[in-house]
């Protein structure tokens, strides 16, 4: 998530109970999608 604030130039801020970027819709939707590499997964946990 420190990688996709910086590259959108903004603060995030998460909600770990809905597990959601609450207030940028475009860095929510960067959670969502293909599931890591084998061997990746374990980096890429909420």
């Amino acid at each position: 998530m420190g990688v996709m604030a910086q590259r959108l130039n903004t603060q995030l801020f998460f909600d770990p109970r809905t597990k959601q970027i609450t207030n940028n819709e475009f860095a929510n939707s960067m959670l969502a999608g293909l599931p890591p590499r084998k061997g990746w997964d374990e980096f890429y946990k909420l």
